[in-house]
């Protein structure tokens, strides 16, 4: 003896069930969160060095008739190095979607070129202190671009098979 009160399968006790009112104020929280995105995660440290690079190019005492020293030279080639490095960063990197493990790792990255930062805004260095940790910063720089660049490549080859986490 069935129930004829009864659903007979789920689904009919699914369709059976009233329709569930919206929450109240959905939409408009959903508009509100939209527009509070994120800024692409460009660290502030990154704009704060390439200011301070700028700067320290810019008031460095050189004038065209003096021979500059060879580690000043050098110095002077990082501190362009670092700053192209940092422009292919903010080209390549697209921080809506990544690999998490791959955003691991650039965290990582970012925060040796921090750390280098640091070190830098420290007062007394030595000349060849500051030229060995510019070194350090062009180096981590290299390798987070060059990791940055392989993740585009992989992606545009479709080759992104990692779990995929979104950035908000």
């Amino acid at each position: 003896m069935a129930d004829d009160t009864l659903p007979a399968t789920w689904r009919d006790a699914f369709l059976a069930l009233p329709p569930e009112p919206a929450p109240a104020g959905g939409w408009e929280r959903v508009a509100a969160r939209m527009a509070q995105r994120r800024a692409p995660r460009l660290s502030a440290w990154i704009g704060l060095a390439t200011a301070a690079a700028l700067a320290l190019v810019l008031v460095w005492p050189v004038s065209p008739d003096a021979e500059v020293e060879p580690s000043h030279a050098r110095l002077y080639a990082l501190y362009s190095e670092s700053a192209q490095l940092e422009a292919l960063l903010a080209l390549a990197r697209d921080d809506r979607m990544a690999n998490a493990g791959a955003l691991v790792l650039g965290e990582e990255l970012d925060a040796q070129v921090a750390a280098v930062d640091a070190s830098l805004a420290r007062s007394g260095l030595s000349d060849e202190e500051r030229l060995r940790l510019w070194q350090a910063r062009v180096d981590a720089l290299r390798l987070a671009a060059g990791f940055e660049s392989t993740q585009r490549l992989l992606a545009s080859q479709g080759r992104g098979e990692m779990l995929l986490v979104s950035v908000d």
